[in-house]
């Protein structure tokens, strides 16, 4: 069969998929994410260029408006997609929708009245709409790095205060003068870390000024006016503010800690980055995204009134993973109140997985202060809630000392939660006697000769300190309301089983325990008084590390480079941490111990390394720490 041929069978085969879809879309509309699914399937089977030109004929046909479709078509091609490949699709599917939604937003960013008039017009069915509006109808017309002013030439040079905006943001982009001593007075693990502490708690200096001064302000670019932010959302855990200036303009953050990304200039349609490393969050679906995200919210309401000067609401989104928990929100909390700024809140506000606790008991400063506990939810909007304010994230990156003293001392005052949880004041141990860490890990960047090599490990070292105990840690359930662990049953099943047979296997049994399953709490308590650990990198290393000063040895996909490890929040963040020993292992095929990566990529893929290798470094560092620590105490007789 020649080529074209195999090619025509395949289209066939493929139009023949996508009519069966287009016919059950017909029939029922809500099966949009399924056909996604397919679309994805076939274009791993045939190609991408045959799953994007049925999906395209497929949107065409179906008699029901998928805007999910063009999203999928526009991953598939890419952000730099020609508009016209969406242009029939538009015109077809739509059937006039986008038109109500063009005016609604022309008024609302004219501050014309008639925006209120036009609400009424924005229903449901349309609101599928307004992301692919802003993605494919009127997407940026270009993206500017203010940082790089000598790269900004012709008309927009004129247009745009270049100078001024760069010396503002210099002068802005940076911590609170208070806290920049916090931070220079700080024992941090290392160079890498202390630049990376300085820096990115530089991005979340805006918080602080804003708390500060009882109004978020920004520089007009066109006028070189400095403003105050008339409203503003956060949605999807990022924050987008307006600005009412020469033409109105949006201030949009991005990432794990809020940092401000740049502005949105809705009329000329330009994208002003500020050069941070999430700038990306200011193209295609992401600013898409929050844009429309505003859009209907104030489709729903309008817009509160903002004073010269207001409080705020500081919110925590919510998340499954503890550590963005931790190292990004509860970090926000900790430096308001080490800031004396918690009177400039009008209330706290978060939702989800309570994974140490509840906010009121962790943080008694703020006892006068309104505590918000909605529902899960994706979208604040100061609208629904006048006398909040405008919302502030609880933006950070820095873990202090004394965030981590506080988290200790609230875990041990607070009861055991289950009597079948061990803590450490359960089992006497001599003291300096030895405490290891071991943290197992499945389902993604695991060592898969772990059962094997942890046994090694026990016995090598069991033999050579008959004092020596040893954590097998896995997962840990929340202290407070739980709404993540439901997704890790398979996970907590393997780890269980794992953490027991290694438990069983090795020499000293007796002298290992099982903390897969316990909780925080217990985590945090052991976690303070161990003398070494290995840990995965990631989270499950967040645990132990973030919250102990020993000595630890971290392994990695090679997919990394010590310079970005060194550079990332688990080595990087605390101020408590000691700087881990990195070993790279090689990619491995998951085994059955392990089971299945959740999310396959290079970055989370398993490793394969040496047992004898692990285990003779990891007594050697033990060795090398028990001298260092003898040394230390006779050079304070």
């Amino acid at each position: 069969m020649t080529q074209s041929a195999k090619d025509e069978v395949s289209t066939d085969v493929a139009s023949n998929s996508f009519e069966a879809l287009a016919e059950l879309i017909r029939s029922d509309p809500a099966n949009s994410a399924k056909f996604q699914r397919a679309v994805s399937q076939i274009s791993n089977t045939f190609g991408k260029t045959v799953a994007v030109d049925w999906a395209c004929k497929t949107q065409l046909d179906s008699t029901m408006p998928l805007p999910t479709i063009l999203d999928f078509v526009a991953d598939e091609m890419g952000e730099d997609a020609p508009r016209s490949l969406f242009k029939d699709i538009l015109n077809n599917a739509s059937n006039g929708l986008l038109l109500p939604i063009a005016r609604f937003w022309r008024f609302l960013c004219e501050g014309n009245h008639e925006y209120q008039q036009s609400r009424e017009r924005i229903s449901s069915d349309i609101r599928n709409f307004v992301p692919i509006y802003f993605r494919f109808v009127i997407p940026p017309t270009q993206a500017i790095n203010l940082l790089k002013p000598g790269k900004i030439v012709g008309q927009d040079a004129e247009r745009i205060q270049i100078s001024r905006m760069h010396d503002y943001l210099q002068s802005e982009l940076k911590p609170d003068p208070e806290w920049a001593r916090v931070i220079a007075q700080s024992r941090l693990p290392s160079t890498e870390a202390r630049r990376r502490v300085e820096q990115t708690e530089g991005e979340c200096g805006w918080v602080d000024r804003a708390l500060e001064l009882g109004r978020l302000s920004m520089m007009d670019p066109l006028s070189g006016e400095v403003l105050n932010a008339s409203d503003g959302i956060i949605a999807y855990g990022r924050c987008l503010y307006r600005f009412d200036g020469v033409e109105p303009f949006f201030m949009v953050t991005g990432g794990p800690w809020n940092a401000p990304q740049g502005l949105y200039l809705s009329r000329s349609r330009i994208v002003l980055t500020f050069g941070g490393e999430w700038t990306g969050r200011l193209r295609g679906k992401e600013l898409a995204n929050v844009l429309a995200a505003y859009l209907r919210a104030r489709a729903v309401r309008a817009a509160a009134p903002i004073g010269e000067r207001t409080k705020f609401t500081l919110y925590m989104p919510p998340t499954n993973n503890f550590a963005h928990h931790h190292w990004n929100f509860q970090t926000g909390l900790e430096r308001a109140i080490r800031l004396r700024r918690v009177d400039a809140l009008a209330a706290v506000r978060y939702s989800g997985t309570e994974f140490f606790g509840s906010v009121q008991d962790l943080f008694p400063e703020l006892h006068d202060v309104r505590i918000e506990r909605p529902r899960r939810e994706n979208v604040v909007d100061p609208a629904e809630t006048p006398s909040g304010g405008l919302p502030l994230p609880s933006a950070g990156f820095y873990i202090p000392r004394s965030l981590t003293d506080r988290i200790v001392s609230y875990m041990r005052g607070r009861p055991r939660p289950r009597m079948d949880v061990t803590e450490p004041r359960d089992i006497p141990r001599p003291a300096g006697a030895p405490l290891l860490w071991l943290a197992l890990r499945v389902r993604g960047r695991a060592w898969v000769e772990q059962e094997a090599g942890f046994i090694e490990i026990i016995n090598r070292i069991g033999e050579a300190h008959s004092d020596a105990m040893f954590l097998l840690d896995g997962f840990s359930f929340p202290v407070g309301e739980d709404s993540s662990s439901q997704d890790w049953t398979e996970a907590v099943a393997l780890l269980h089983g794992l953490a027991e047979r290694i438990r069983t296997a090795s020499h000293y049994p007796d002298r290992v325990l099982n903390l897969v399953g316990n909780t925080m709490r217990e985590s945090v308590l052991w976690a303070a008084e161990v003398s070494l650990y290995l840990a995965p990198y990631g989270t499950t290393q967040h645990k132990v590390g973030w919250f102990s000063s020993a000595p630890g040895l971290v392994y990695a996909p090679p997919v990394f480079t010590e310079r970005q490890l060194l550079q990332s929040p688990g080595f990087a963040a605390a101020e408590i941490s000691t700087l881990p020993r990195i070993v790279f292992g090689t990619p491995a095929v998951a085994t059955a111990s392990v089971g299945p990566a959740r999310v396959r990529k290079p970055s989370n893929a398993d490793v394969s390394l040496d047992p004898q290798f692990v285990a003779e470094t990891l007594a050697q560092m033990l060795e090398d720490s028990l001298a260092s620590r003898d040394r230390l105490r006779v050079a304070h007789v």
